[in-house]
Order: structure tokens, then sequence, then C-alpha cells
């Protein structure tokens, strides 16, 4: 089985890479040299060289891909993987629905707030205006008062 490292493209047969022991990113499943994530995480990074996705944790598959019974176990690991992150992704989506239902029935809160605040300012600016008519009409009063 030949691989690829991303990270440093060398080529290499699985089954003979003692010195370029592999790797496996937890997080999405690309697989690496050890040594090339060794340096990528000593640079400061925290992502998958390859997606860069966020990851946790790195796996060592020495040995895992060269024996046949590792294999079959291995291969269950991905479909038990996968279950439970179908069943991560179900729950992230019925948060999101009910995310973007709470967002909604905000949106709509809001709306009606602003449409009332926009009103009553309204009623202010025309309170304001009566004010200033009636301040007027009082000045004229106590002018005429006052020369009466």
């Amino acid at each position: 089985m030949d691989f690829e490292c991303p990270i440093c493209s060398d080529d290499s047969h699985v089954f003979n890479s003692n010195e370029t022991q592999l790797c496996m990113v937890a997080d999405c499943g690309h697989v690496f040299h050890r040594k090339c994530v060794a340096q990528w995480q000593e640079r400061g990074h925290t992502t998958c060289p390859s997606c860069r996705q966020h990851c946790n944790r790195v796996y060592d598959l020495y040995g895992a891909v060269s024996l046949p019974v590792k294999k079959k176990v291995q291969n269950d690991r991905p479909c038990k993987k996968c279950s439970l992150l179908h069943s991560a992704l179900g729950n992230l989506r019925r948060c999101y629905v009910k995310l973007q239902s709470t967002l909604d029935t905000a949106r709509a809160v809001l709306k009606e707030k602003e449409k009332s605040c926009s009103l009553k300012d309204w009623k202010i600016v025309h309170l304001k205006s009566v004010i200033q008519t009636y301040q007027l009409r009082l000045n004229v009063t106590t002018r005429i008062r006052k020369n009466s």
C-alpha cells in the first residue's frame, strides 16, 4: 500500500515505514508521517495540515496498517465514529433549527419594538411642538396682560 504524506510529499510504502511512522489526525482522519505532524505542531499549528480543521488529538498508526486483525478492528471504528458523527450532526441540526426559530422570534419582537419606539418618538416630537405652541400662546397672553 503506497502512501504520500501531504506535508513532505514523500512517497512511502506503508509496510516499510518504520522510520516514517504514520499517524492520523483524529478529528478529520487525514494521515501523515508522525515526524511531519510533530514539526507542524511545534510551529504552533493546531489544525490539520490538509483541511485546516481544528484537531484535538493525533493517533499513531504504527502496526495498525500491516496487521489484518487490526484492520478489521479499525474498520469497525469508523462505522461507530460515523454513527456518532451522524448523531452529533442530527443534534446540531436540531439545535440549529431551534436557534433559527429563536432568532426569527427575536427579530419579530425587535421589529415590533422598533415600530412601537418609532410611534412613540413621533408622539414625543408632536407633543414637543404642541408644548412649543402653548408656550408661545402663554408668552403672548402674558404680554397682553402686562400691557393692559
